[in-house]
């Protein structure tokens, strides 16, 4: 890390990532067929207690025109990111992804993503965060990252980047007045096992 950079520098959010289009494309694929659809979080993991979201897994329900799409969205996101970056070494591309989720946050209080980081024991092999926003929340549902001071606010198209270790907690605050909608995807380190 350059004497420039702090850990915020790693945090970066580009608006409009994604067309309109896109998000109406990927909002249609998380609720047809509603049988795709799974919870996760508290129902799922006993170490997410505090956290629930509903979720779809574009790998094992989207076509691969539209995943060979979403490939090419992270590999521009990844040049840009180093671009802005300006860091002595870029980081590093990788083919290997994790799965491509959809997920689903309900207004109420009950259905968020508590305070956590990315990349630990089976997800150990997670290198940097991918995040897109598909659509506007009236209020609520920021990505705060408190030690670094940081709440990026959900916005249709809206891509969220960052490293996933410990450096960086955040958690997804839920949304008031509306469902928020986000998908993500990790680069992973090469021969990994995908998680």
């Amino acid at each position: 890390m350059s004497s420039s950079q702090t850990l915020s520098s790693f945090i970066r959010s580009y608006d409009h990532d994604l067309s309109g289009e896109d998000c109406a494309t990927l909002l249609a694929l998380f609720h047809n067929p509603a049988s795709h659809r799974d919870t996760n979080g508290r129902e799922r993991r006993a170490s997410l207690a505090s956290s629930a979201w509903t979720e779809v897994n574009l790998n094992r329900h989207a076509g691969a025109a539209l995943m060979e799409k979403l490939h090419r969205q992270v590999d521009g996101a990844l040049d840009r990111y180093n671009r802005d970056l300006g860091a002595i070494m870029p980081v590093p591309n990788s083919r290997q992804r994790a799965d491509f989720i959809l997920k689903r946050y309900r207004p109420g209080g009950q259905e968020r993503f508590q305070l956590h980081f990315d990349s630990l024991y089976e997800v150990s092999n997670r290198y940097l965060v991918f995040l897109w926003y598909l659509n506007d929340v009236p209020a609520g549902g920021e990505t705060v990252f408190p030690d670094q001071e940081i709440a990026i606010t959900p916005a249709a198209g809206r891509l969220l980047m960052f490293p996933p270790y410990w450096l960086f907690p955040h958690a997804g605050e839920p949304p008031v007045g509306g469902d928020k909608f986000i998908l993500s995807t990790y680069l992973l380190f090469p021969g990994a096992p995908q998680a």
